[in-house]
């Protein structure tokens, strides 16, 4: 019997998605180019992120199949639009995948360093986080679906006392 996932999983999931590293660390990054500066550039980040979801509704609605990115690039630029979009999309998760274990690693060795006052490289704090999520990972989506609960809930929890000072 196939085993489907829950609605709360997936709003969780999807949120977990949307709050990532990078949306994190945006407000510190562009509050040193200052207020209007910032807002200037988060709001044209918006209107491109909206104007691009609305024409993928678009391209999508015109389809009666369901469809991807690489069937919808095919259909409009045959075989070589297809594997560009797939080239592109491998390199855009490449860039994330170094970008989050870079980031987690550098922590890992903080973490060691002021929890048990081991000194160890970031390399050695990189391999320790890709090996955690890594069998995380390989145990499964439901083993996924209920960390993932764990640390959104640390998340609503964390930011709920930053706003009320808990």
């Amino acid at each position: 019997m196939k085993t489907t996932g829950t609605f709360i999983g997936g709003i969780l999931l999807i949120a977990g998605s949307c709050i990532g590293a990078g949306m994190l660390a945006l407000p510190i990054m562009t509050g040193l180019a200052g207020f209007f500066p910032s807002l200037a550039m988060f709001l044209l980040a918006w209107g491109f992120m909206t104007i691009t979801g609305l024409l993928m509704v678009e391209v999508n609605s015109s389809f009666e199949e369901r469809v991807n990115i690489g069937s919808m690039a095919e259909r409009a630029f045959g075989k070589t639009g297809r594997y560009l979009s797939w080239l592109l999309y491998l390199f855009l998760f490449y860039s994330l995948l170094v970008a989050y274990i870079s980031g987690s690693g550098s922590l890992s060795s903080t973490y060691f360093l002021t929890i048990f006052s081991w000194h160890i490289p970031k390399w050695a704090g990189a391999l320790f986080f890709t090996a955690i999520f890594g069998l995380l990972a390989y145990q499964g989506t439901r083993t996924v679906d209920h960390w993932n609960r764990f640390f959104m809930i640390g998340k609503i929890l964390t930011y709920l006392g930053m706003i009320f000072r808990i």
